[in-house]
């Protein structure tokens, strides 16, 4: 009776029919652990979840790099360093701006939407100084392989729709398309998505 007594399982507990073995956290791959999941939940009866972050446009996608050189990508990454692109700072205020806002700062620049570099990308136009700040939306030199004129920046999230986005300066009054990489440049926005897709 004693020997019975003592295999019982007590309320709360689950008779484990296998022994219990180690296994390397470092080999468990997503698969094996939805395999182990279901496995336990059908064994003890408790439902297992995993639980995920959603990206803010459903499934995060690849960046895209583009093609690359060895100079001009070492010329890049080192400037990178020189400058402590490797050492992170955070925003310390933060001011919300959206597509069509006019901002209260001298020259009264105009904010313009522009996804695809990334989700919050955006370019500035200011009519006082006849021109439109891109960002990173296009580039006038491609700082992975040294090719210079108006094209497809790298590290972009979306790059179709960053090319799609382009399409949105086209009717800004403007001389200048100024990028965050490259050579100003002289030109209307109205030719500009055009001309990028040609690069």
């Amino acid at each position: 009776m004693a020997g019975s007594a003592a295999r019982t399982p007590l309320p709360g507990q689950v008779r484990r029919r296998h022994p219990r073995t180690r296994t390397d956290p470092r080999r468990l791959r997503p698969h094996r652990l939805r395999r182990t999941a279901t496995k336990r939940t059908r064994r003890t009866g408790v439902r297992a979840c995993r639980r995920r972050r959603p990206h803010p446009h459903g499934r995060k996608p690849k960046v895209a790099f583009g093609p690359m050189r060895l100079g001009p990508t070492l010329g890049f990454f080192g400037y990178s360093i020189r400058k402590n692109g490797l050492r992170t700072r955070y925003v310390g205020e933060v001011t919300e701006i959206g597509d069509g806002d006019v901002l209260d700062l001298p020259g009264n620049p105009v904010i313009v939407g522009m996804p695809g570099h990334s989700p919050g990308s955006v370019a500035v136009h200011v009519p006082l100084a006849d021109a439109v700040f891109v960002g990173d939306a296009l580039t006038t030199r491609h700082v992975l392989t040294g090719r210079a004129g108006p094209q497809p920046a790298p590290f972009t999230d979306d790059p179709a729709e960053a090319l799609s986005s382009l399409d949105r300066i086209a009717g800004l009054s403007a001389s200048w398309v100024l990028p965050g990489h490259g050579a100003p440049w002289r030109t209307s926005p109205a030719q500009v998505s055009e001309a990028v897709r040609k690069g």
